[in-house]
């Protein structure tokens, strides 16, 4: 207890030094500046949250300087999180609010409570050198994430250019008050500026900007950089749109439109061909940028997603597919069958559900092993993805299961040929030492009608269809010549 008096004086000490930074860089309350908006609006868009915010905090107060995904507004130091993150080193993580304390009663401005916050200091530097945390740099978001070591890395990261644009302006202030021509103060900003530059390169990003007077487009150089082209100053917005595609052209004026009707920031994804005729996937948000209350221009932010959507790619298909046979498995015939059963309902298309149930399948199995039992699998995987069955979608729902949908038009003119010639294409014998087991395929069919509430429906119809073709064949499966006892 004796060492509590001296802590609190030394807390008072160092938190009315950090307040004392705050004051002599002039930042509280002042206007909008697009620079700080930018990295609030880069931070999100690096880290998936909706919400970004720079803030600043004083001896009571709790002031935002720069938000992304909400307004600017302010509250008691004491009743913001951020507060908790000035007083620690690192970046403060909360990943499910519903469960960690410290989250306390903070919500977003319409009430909805926080499920995560991620932040870390920023900082400003007195007159001694020494530098002192005046805010934070922080994400938010509803729902509770999982937020990685290499998230923490990028925030930490992201911060530091946030303290050297605090230290830029800072540093603008100081020579625009001594001499506008002072060579060492233009040796700092272009420092400054290099750092900005370094972070574009490190995070393949660009950023872009059309001032409404006169309609000039400005790129910095890591947008030229995503776009294999030398900066030089200027480029026109044909020249600018001709990397996309017609249908990206499109939507990318219609959210512009839409941002320029109705103040909403814009978040896309859209494939470039850059000037060296290299494919580039690239995920751009923008927003309006004001200046005393009125739109001036539109500033956005472009990052090179290439390797990023590739893997996502990968781990998709690798989710979705069955790994012996190579075709769709259980969960993408789930997510398959609703969205054909939409889309058949909403255009008023045919649509046909197969199921498939390898009679024969078991005897192979005891008789020849798995890795028998295993080819027969892979043919049968095979041959229903066959040109003839064009656009269908197939997968192994099942050990010795299968199922089909079939939405063309000309396949499902004869429902009974197609389930005629599919049964002929699935029969598979199998021979070792002299022993002939022949497999085939029991085959169920049904076209979807506006009955089935669901899709368990019209699997349900599906199911029973081969359940009644499978008594049809009963008997008929034959062990080289002789009937299965």
């Amino acid at each position: 207890m004796m060492f509590d008096a001296p802590s609190g004086r030394r807390r008072e000490r160092d938190d009315a030094l950090r307040v004392a930074v705050l004051d002599a860089l002039d930042l509280l309350d002042t206007p909008v500046e697009s620079q700080f908006d930018t990295i609030a609006q880069l931070t999100a868009t690096m880290l998936g949250c909706p919400v970004a915010l720079i803030s600043l905090i004083t001896r009571d107060r709790y002031w935002i300087k720069a938000a992304h995904g909400t307004a600017h507004c302010e509250m008691r130091r004491s009743d913001a999180i951020c507060n908790q993150t000035i007083a620690e080193p690192g970046v403060l993580v909360i990943e499910d609010g519903s469960v960690d304390t410290r989250i306390g009663s903070a919500c977003f401005a319409d009430g909805s409570p926080i499920a995560f916050y991620a932040g870390t200091a920023i900082h400003g530097i007195d007159a001694h050198g020494v530098s002192h945390a005046i805010g934070t740099l922080c994400v938010l978001d509803r729902v509770p994430r999982r937020f990685s070591e290499a998230h923490r890395t990028m925030l930490s990261g992201l911060a530091s250019l946030v303290d050297a644009l605090i230290a830029a302006r800072a540093t603008a202030c100081q020579a625009m008050a001594v001499a506008r021509e002072n060579e060492q103060q233009a040796i700092e900003l272009r420092r400054k500026d290099r750092i900005f530059h370094q972070a574009e390169r490190m995070a393949m990003i660009g950023s872009w900007r059309v001032a409404f007077a006169g309609q000039i487009l400005e790129w910095s150089d890591g947008q030229y950089r995503i776009h294999d082209l030398e900066p030089d100053g200027s480029i026109e917005a044909r020249r600018a749109y001709g990397f996309y595609s017609p249908t990206d052209q499109v939507l990318m004026r219609e959210k512009l439109a839409d941002t320029l009707a109705t103040g909403t920031p814009y978040a896309l994804e859209t494939e470039i061909i850059t000037a060296k005729g290299r494919r580039r996937r690239l995920r751009s948000t923008a927003e309006i940028e004001y200046r005393d209350g009125r739109a001036i221009a539109i500033t956005g932010v472009s990052r090179d997603v290439t390797d990023e959507h590739a893997m996502q790619q990968a781990l998709r298909h690798a989710a979705d597919t069955d790994e012996l046979t190579g075709i769709g498995n259980r969960a993408a015939f789930n997510r398959t069958i609703d969205a054909a059963i939409a889309s058949a309902r909403a255009n008023a298309t045919p649509l046909a559900l197969v199921l498939i149930d390898m009679d024969g399948f078991k005897a192979v199995n005891d008789t020849f092993g798995h890795l028998a039992g295993d080819t027969v699998l892979c043919t049968v995987g095979n041959r229903l993805g066959n040109p003839w069955l064009r656009g269908s979608f197939a997968a192994r729902i099942g050990g010795d299961e299968f199922a089909i949908l079939i939405d063309d038009p000309q396949l499902l003119a004869d429902l009974d040929l197609l389930t005629t010639r599919l049964r002929t294409e699935l029969q598979v014998p199998v021979t070792l030492d002299g022993l002939t087991i022949a497999t085939a395929g029991s085959v169920g069919a049904v076209l979807f009608a506006d009955h089935f509430a669901t899709a368990a429906d019209f699997v349900g119809a599906t199911d029973r269809a081969l359940y009644a073709a499978k008594k049809q064949r009963i008997g008929d499966r034959r062990i080289a010549g002789r009937p299965v006892a």
